[in-house]
Formats: structure tokens, sequence, C-alpha cells
């Protein structure tokens, strides 16, 4: 009788179902992401495609605010309207990849624990920000992954005594450190964090931090256009630094529905207010970092650098917020540590029992909420339908245009329609005379499209494509819902024009 099977060890067993579960959950990232994959192109994807060749990516004003590695990448061997599309393609597959590193960089953060693993794996998984950058021809996703990998390579290394055993995982997190900020600049901040936590807090290992110095070296080509190309960034005027704080450090998720809704209501009688769910989020978040720091010999080398990467990301933040905008797409790079570090946090505790448990709670703690949040966040994305709709329909639409101008709001999404009329970037955008008035406008086949950001109907007479899930008043009057989409809206608005002149808003 063959005993192989009764004879198994419990942990091979365990192991075996992890990875099981594992495959599911990267079967649901896989479902989530590719429900958003075939949405219309956005403003930041637009804005990312250029016919430049080498040189001309690496002086273009767009290398102030972000390293030229991602469109040389894309732009180089394909074409401007090909670029974007296998472009998405590689962020879900660098996204996949992220999920599985989070899933070993989380279990050996937290010992070895796969409840840990599972956890961060789950919040790479599912949250909403990842899920759509997952699918977006931005970095986000690829340096979510290169960031876990360097993690993972340098706790491997610093577990481990020198020898042939421990080159390659050195090696690994030289070259993953090295890329990291010609893939994005907020890795210079996130590395400085990461050094200072191998130099300070990894007795014994301290050496470890030579291997920073290539990337140290290998940024300073970049360095110039940081600090003098300002063309492209976005003035921090659109949020508080404290309520942007907030939304990153609380992960922008909220406790799970059965808490806020039965122990916060009761609370709210006993206090009198309603207490801040961002705010409890974001204490949860400060006082998990605040256990590993007061338990930091007890966790392993890779939970306190994830824990450091933590901190570089929210301290990063809270600097660089100062002279440019923060964009949603910043809580990739906060779950990108987040996951594992926050996850993983209970396994300092001294109680075999506690540091079981503590995972579960704080897994179910921080991913409660996510389907309803999951939920939430989709119908946005619904607003990058609205430009492929009309397009699609611009033949019915004809007869009903007149001979009027098309005028899309915001006005920056006017790109967005030349790119997927021409297929080209959007610097190759030709006014013609029917343009006169309009700023920005562009013909096309003579039809004439402009951009405005301020929509009063009542003084338009033309077809308005709004590409906002928010809506004034002002929006609809004088004008008839030709379609509805939810998060944008087609109107056919026809103001009586005091002049030949199109009003310019």
């Amino acid at each position: 009788m063959d005993t192989t099977a009764q004879d198994a060890p419990p942990g091979h067993v365990r192991t075996v179902l992890a990875w099981l579960a594992l495959t599911a959950i990267l079967g649901l990232g896989a479902w989530l992401r590719l429900g958003a994959l075939d949405l219309g192109y956005s403003s930041d994807e637009v804005g990312t495609v250029t016919g430049a060749g080498f040189r001309g990516i690496f002086d273009h004003p767009e290398t102030g605010v972000n390293p030229p590695l991602w469109r040389w990448m894309f732009n180089l061997p394909f074409s401007p309207w090909d670029a974007p599309w296998w472009g998405r393609r590689f962020s879900f597959v660098m996204s996949e990849l992220a999920i599985v590193l989070g899933f070993v960089v989380g279990r050996r953060a937290g010992g070895g624990s796969a409840w840990a693993g599972l956890g961060a794996a789950l919040l790479l998984a599912a949250h909403p920000w990842c899920v759509r950058y997952g699918v977006t021809f931005r970095v986000y996703a690829t340096w979510s992954a290169v960031l876990l990998a360097h993690v993972w390579s340098l706790g491997h290394a610093l577990e481990r005594e020198a020898g042939p055993a421990r080159r390659p995982w050195l090696v690994l997190a030289v070259v993953t450190a090295v890329v990291a900020p010609w893939l994005h600049y907020f890795s210079v901040p996130v590395l400085l964090v990461l050094g200072a936590a191998v130099l300070l807090g990894m007795p014994g290992r301290r050496r470890l931090v030579a291997l920073y110095v290539p990337a140290a070296l290998g940024v300073t080509p970049l360095v110039p256009y940081v600090l003098f190309e300002e063309g492209r960034r976005v003035a921090p005027d659109r949020e508080p630094l404290r309520q942007v704080l907030v939304k990153l450090s609380s992960l922008d998720v909220q406790p799970p529905p059965l808490v806020w809704s039965a122990l916060w209501r009761g609370l709210s009688r006993v206090l009198g207010f309603w207490p801040d769910l961002g705010l409890t989020m974001t204490t949860t978040t400060l006082l998990l970092l605040l256990l590993v720091l007061v338990r930091w010999r007890a966790a392993t080398p890779t939970l306190r650098l994830a824990a450091a990467g933590l901190a570089g990301v929210l301290g990063g933040t809270a600097l660089l917020a100062q002279v440019q905008y923060v964009r949603p797409s910043t809580l990739v790079m906060v779950l990108t540590f987040a996951g594992p570090a926050l996850v993983a946090a209970p396994s300092v505790l001294p109680w075999r029992l506690a540091r079981v448990l503590g995972v579960v709670a704080v897994t179910g703690w921080y991913a409660g909420n996510l389907p309803h949040h999951l939920t939430k966040e989709r119908q946005t994305w619904e607003v990058e339908r609205g430009i492929p709709w009309v397009l699609d329909h611009a033949e019915e639409l004809e007869a009903r245009r007149g001979g009027r101008p098309y005028v899309v709001s915001p006005a920056h999404r006017l790109w967005t329609v030349w790119f997927h009329l021409a297929h080209s970037e959007p610097r190759a955008a030709t006014r013609g005379e029917g343009c006169t008035g309009w700023r920005p406008c562009f013909e096309h086949e003579g039809v004439v499209w402009a951009g405005v950001d301020a929509v009063d109907g009542s003084l338009l007479d033309a077809l308005v494509l709004y590409v906002d899930a928010w809506r004034t008043e002002e929006l609809g009057r004088g004008c008839e819902v030709v379609h509805d989409g939810g998060a944008w809206v087609l109107l056919d608005c026809h103001a009586e024009p005091v002049d030949p002149v199109p009003p310019r808003l």
C-alpha cells in the first residue's frame, strides 16, 4: 500500500494549499482587470504617446516629471496607435506579477506565514486603483512589480551570509534599484528610506547599503530635468495636504460594512459625533507601523524593508506634494508596500495565536469593504467610454450635428478625441478655418472639434460631449440629452448665436 500521501508533511500540504489560494486570487485579479481593458484611452495615456526618437524622448519636457524609460519601451518599437495597446497588456502582465510578488514578500515579511502572503496578494489584486492601473498604459503596475522584486531580493540577501548563495539576490537588488528611478522619480525618496533602514536598522548588514550607489549614479543624467524642467508640472492646488495624506495612509478604503454600520453607530451615540472613517483607517496604519518599529528586532528583514518603503512613500508624498499634484495612481505605490507591511505586522507579536488572528483581522479590516469600493470606482471609470461611443456613432449623429462643431469638456479631453480619430499624437492635430474663435481646437475630415472647461449650454450651438461625472446646472440649460452614459453625457445645445464667431469659454 502506498502511504506517500498519508505521510506527506503538513508543511507541504499547507504550501500546496497556499499556492492554490494564490492561483484563485490571481484569477480574481485577472477577471477584475480584463473588465477594464477595453475602456477608451485616458488623457494621461494619450499624453504618454510620442513619435519622437530616442533622444527626442529624453529631451522632451515630459522628462521633467516622468523618466523616459517607459516611453522608450513602447514609443520606439511601436506606432503611436499601437503603443498604448501593447502598453496596457504589458501593465496587465506586470500587475499580475505584482500580485505574486506581493504574496512572496508578504509571506517572507510574516516569517513564513502564508496568511500574510495571501492577505497582501488580495489587497494588490482587488484594490480599485491597482485594478485600474493594472490595465492602463502607465508605469505604475510595472513600478509596483519592480519595487516588490527589490524588497524580496534584498530581504533574501539580508538573511543570508556572504557567499555564492547570496550573490544572485544582491544582483537582483542592485538591478531593480537602478531601474526604479528610470521608471518613476518617486523611487528616489523610497530608495533613500530603504537605504536608511539598511544602514540604521540592520545590524551586521550595514555594508549592504552600498548596493544603492549604482542607483544613485544611474539617476544622475536625469537630475537637470527634474530640477529645471517645470513645464509639465501640475500645481498642488486641488486638495489640502492633510486630505491627501489621509487618503493615502487609509489606503482610500473604509472599515468593513458590519463594523461601521454596527459598532460605529453605537460609538456615535456615545461620543455624540460620527467618527471619521478615513481617519480611523489612517490611525490603524500608523499603529501597525508603530508596532513594527517597537518590535523591530522581532521583525524579519523583509518586514522592516516593507515598513520602511511605506514610510518612504508617505513621507515622500508629504514633501513632493508641495510642488506637484498627487494623483490617485500614488495609491498603487502605497499599496506596493502597505500590502505586505500592514498585513504582516502582527507577525511581530510574541504569541502564535495573536499572530495568526492579527493577520486575518488586518486583512479583513482593509479588504472587507473592497467590493463596495470597487463597484463605486468602476462607475467613474465609465467616463472613458464616452469618446469611443460618440466616434462609433458618428454617422448616426451626422444629421443631428448639421455642420455644427463638437464641443468637448473638460478641454484636455479634446486631444484624446484626436488620438482616437487620427491614431496619432496630439501635437500632430491640425487647425482648420472652422477653428476660428475656438481654443483649443482641431479640424478632422471637415468636422470641427473644440474644447472648453466651463460649459453653459445656453451659450453653445453644438453637440457637447461632457466627459465628467460631476455636472452643473448650467450644463443642460438649453440642451437636449442625446445619450446619457452615467459618467458622461452627449448634449445637443441650440443657443441662438449673437454673432458668427463661436463663444470662447
